[in-house]
């Protein structure tokens, strides 16, 4: 089971580039460098709080950090559909 998440993780772990090309497309140029850098600072800070979130959750139930990052995984990805328009 590891194996398979570690190698679904390695298949989506190419949407920065995507993520900054629809930044560019979707935002005037003057914003895209705000937006830009507070995109770098929300990947720098998820760096470190999670794993800080995740073993404060694992110290209660061992699995429980595997059941949130799906859940919120599932809820990005229904955010993603219902508000995000094409650019």
């Amino acid at each position: 089971a590891f194996l398979v998440a570690r190698g679904m993780t390695g298949m989506f772990s190419g949407i920065v580039p995507v993520l900054k090309a629809y930044i560019f497309d979707a935002f005037p140029a003057d914003d895209v460098p705000a937006i830009l850098a507070y995109r770098e600072a929300a990947g720098t800070l998820a760096f470190v709080i999670g794993p800080l979130l995740g073993g404060a959750m694992a110290t209660r139930y061992f699995s429980s950090p595997l059941y949130f990052a799906s859940f919120s995984g599932a809820f990005a990805a229904l955010l993603v559909t219902r508000f995000l328009g094409e650019a």
